[in-house]
């Protein structure tokens, strides 16, 4: 079973002249994705030599990283809709909004 494509609302162009900016952008999420997994490891190690008793790491006795804790405040939406879902209704707003997103050589 094939999927189906989403539908476009506005029609497709070529633009073979940004051909080298769309290969610049591929190459940088390539690289994103590497440095992303470079930094969680390095990250991982940090935060394991500062363990559970130490907020603030100190390198020839100069602070260089901190790891705070925090308590975020959201507004549980799920919940809201569950026992509440005039409220929800009421306030509920949608926004038209566009996503740029490169596309594979597959297509996808």
């Amino acid at each position: 079973m094939s999927e189906d494509k989403p539908k476009r609302e506005l029609p497709a162009t070529e633009i073979d002249y940004v051909a080298q900016a769309i290969a610049v952008l591929k190459y940088v999420a390539e690289q994103e994705d590497k440095l992303a997994a470079m930094k969680e490891r390095a990250e991982a190690t940090v935060k394991a030599a500062l363990g559970d008793q130490f907020e603030e790491g100190l390198v020839d006795g100069k602070p260089v990283v901190r790891w705070t804790k925090s308590t975020p405040h959201f507004l549980n939406q799920k919940r809201l809709r569950e026992e509440r879902p005039d409220i929800h209704a009421e306030f509920y707003d949608t926004r038209e909004q566009r996503t740029f997103k490169l596309v594979s050589d597959d297509g996808s």
